[in-house]
């Protein structure tokens, strides 16, 4: 029975691999972090980078826009419940082009 459970985490671990390779990989933002980091992670964060998209808009693009947008005040949630950057921190780096590093999430 623990064989049985070893290979199957094994199998889960390879597919949560290729899933997160094949479906982010390339994308400058995330760096390396596709490698270190597993899929639900990525999956969390590319949410975050949707969110984080809507305000890293070009102020000549916001002036288009009839109201325009007011970042909400940051709760820190995100950050507290994952351990990992929320789209405060998203913003700047989007902005800047900076890609993600390992460091920036939880170890775990």
């Amino acid at each position: 029975m623990l064989a049985n459970v070893n290979i199957a985490f094994e199998a889960e671990i390879d597919r949560q691999a290729i899933y997160a390779r094949l479906k982010y990989v390339g994308q400058p933002w995330l760096g390396r972090s596709t490698h270190d980091i597993s899929y639900r992670g990525v999956d969390l964060l590319v949410g975050e980078k949707r969110i984080a998209m809507r305000y890293a808009v070009p102020v000549q693009k916001q002036a288009q826009v009839r109201q325009p947008l007011v970042l909400p005040p940051c709760t820190g949630r995100f950050r507290a419940q994952y351990n990992m950057p929320c789209y405060y921190e998203l913003i700047p780096r989007l902005i800047s082009g900076q890609p993600l590093k390992k460091t920036d999430w939880h170890r775990f």
